[in-house]
């Protein structure tokens, strides 16, 4: 009996390691597969193939932005996409990395995380822009649907989406958006002057600089612009030479914006500063 023992638990020791190599071999299968349609996905996007870049996703997909608003199915990814390809812009060297991949032991689910980047020119040989290279990080969920892996849940973790980003590298879509400088007059004392500059970048930071008699000041900040209200939080400030207490506070505000003008406000029309967008 001994004997039986130990050869059955001999056996059960060769065995399970064959069996944990046969499901590392299934789980590595799912991953090619989820690579490869990142990849076509990439090259679809770099030929501007509409139908291609939008293939992986399921018409009912979820996309959840990095502040938790969601849109269901493809249609404004789909919009987007037409502005955006309409252009002048060139795309190059589109990849999609795994960075962490997760099989469902149904082997009919899982779950990535992945870096995308692009590069973008504004136009071919113009030398008018310098070619950005643009980093996107989402979650996606994957399941078998209809015969193929598809994408039925994505997850964006930067704040400015791809296409955004693209948008404002190439600035095809500028006037579409607030990235970019802006200019406008204070309201003060009748006879002075004040004057601000603010820099939204496409990378959700942002810079202002006040300038008025005996006044210099200097902020950084981060900022989400979403629905005509953006939020604003401090973080780092100078205001004539000294450095402002208020880091970490955060400000939320009213905008409009109609092409090479916006409107910024606390509360409504009334107290709106006028800013006028800037040249590059």
């Amino acid at each position: 009996m001994a004997l039986r023992i130990s050869t059955i638990l001999l056996l059960s020791a060769v065995t399970m390691p064959l069996c944990s190599a046969a499901v590392a071999a299934d789980s590595s299968h799912i991953k090619s597969s989820l690579q490869s349609a990142y990849d076509s996905r990439d090259a679809a996007f770099m030929s501007k193939n509409i139908q291609g870049a939008l293939a992986p996703y399921t018409a009912d997909v979820v996309i959840i932005s990095s502040d938790g608003a969601q849109e269901k199915g493809l249609a404004g990814q789909r919009r987007d996409l037409s502005q955006l390809f309409a252009g002048q812009s060139t795309f190059s060297s589109a990849t999609t990395e795994i960075e962490e991949f997760i099989a469902d032991k149904s082997s009919k689910e899982a779950n990535t995380k992945s870096v995308r980047h692009l590069t973008v020119a504004a136009k071919p040989n113009s030398g008018q822009i310098p070619p950005s290279v643009i980093e996107e990080v989402v979650r996606d969920h994957w399941a078998i649907v209809k015969g193929g892996w598809h994408i039925t849940r994505e997850r964006r973790l930067t704040e400015s989406t791809l296409l955004e980003l693209c948008a404002a590298a190439t600035n095809g879509s500028v006037k579409n958006s607030i990235v970019g400088k802006w200019v406008g007059s204070l309201p003060g004392r009748p006879g002075i002057t004040a004057t601000m500059y603010i820099e939204f970048k496409a990378d959700g930071t942002e810079l202002q600089t006040i300038i008025a008699p005996n006044q210099n000041i200097s902020l950084q900040a981060t900022y989400t612009a979403k629905n005509n209200v953006l939020t604003e939080t401090l973080v780092s400030g100078m205001k004539n030479g000294r450095t402002t207490p208020n880091v970490g506070q955060v400000q939320t505000l009213n905008y409009q914006l109609n092409g090479d003008v916006l409107l910024i406000s606390l509360g409504g029309s009334a107290d709106a500063i006028h800013f006028t967008r800037q040249p590059e």
